[in-house]
């Protein structure tokens, strides 16, 4: 018998895992809380920090529970490629919303639940992609309709702390102390809006007040 591990995930922070570990851990009570990945990550890849994580911690014999097709993620292609990985490598998956994942059967009759497992999978799977494109139509047409109103103005510019960004901005640049990808952290940006800013700040002040060369 391998390790059982867990994956839950939700798009954005606002939104709460509680839901889904607790359906993982009344299914499974004896799970711990170190062996439940979870994600504050969009379902539309798969670059997702947690995830890859356990990828890499799963082997051969080993069990996953998901609450649902969704937590995976709602790219059908992307999903069924995923699923099909897992399989593959010799790991079980059992997803809490998809009964036929949880029934253990011998080889003789195991094909057939394979069966109604693949064709419920499709079911699933395109619906969760259907309405992700569904609720991203809706968003879009929304703030189509807050322009024409003159209501949406899009986001507001990202304030930093000036010291702080200063103080990033030198031990990147100057001191060489921290690689970009660092500095991105620590500030909470995503690369493009971190070289946007960087550029706004090397505009906005004199470089040698820096000590730049």
């Amino acid at each position: 018998m391998g390790k059982t591990w867990a994956y839950a995930r939700v798009s954005t922070s606002d939104q709460n895992l509680e839901r889904q570990i607790k359906a993982i851990k009344e299914y499974c009570p004896e799970i711990s809380d170190e062996d439940i990945f979870k994600d504050m990550k969009s379902g539309k890849d798969f670059e997702r920090q947690e995830y890859q994580i356990l990828k890499r911690v799963l082997r051969a014999g080993d069990i996953l529970i998901i609450k649902d097709t969704e937590r995976l993620g709602r790219n059908k292609a992307l999903v069924k490629s995923e699923l099909t990985w897992l399989k593959e490598h010799g790991i079980r998956v059992k997803i809490l919303s998809l009964p036929t994942t949880l029934v253990d059967l011998d080889e003789k009759n195991g094909w057939v639940m394979d069966l109604v497992t693949t064709l419920l999978l499709e079911v699933f799977t395109s619906l969760d992609e259907a309405d992700y494109h569904s609720r991203r139509a809706k968003i879009r047409e929304g703030i189509e309709l807050g322009k024409s109103r003159g209501i949406y103005k899009g986001r507001k510019p990202m304030e930093l702390d000036q010291g702080k960004l200063t103080e990033i901005y030198r031990r990147w640049r100057i001191e060489k102390q921290i690689t970009a990808v660092e500095s991105q952290k620590i500030l909470g940006l995503t690369n493009s809006t971190f070289y946007r800013k960087m550029k706004v700040f090397e505009t906005k002040f004199k470089v040698d007040e820096l000590g730049i060369k």
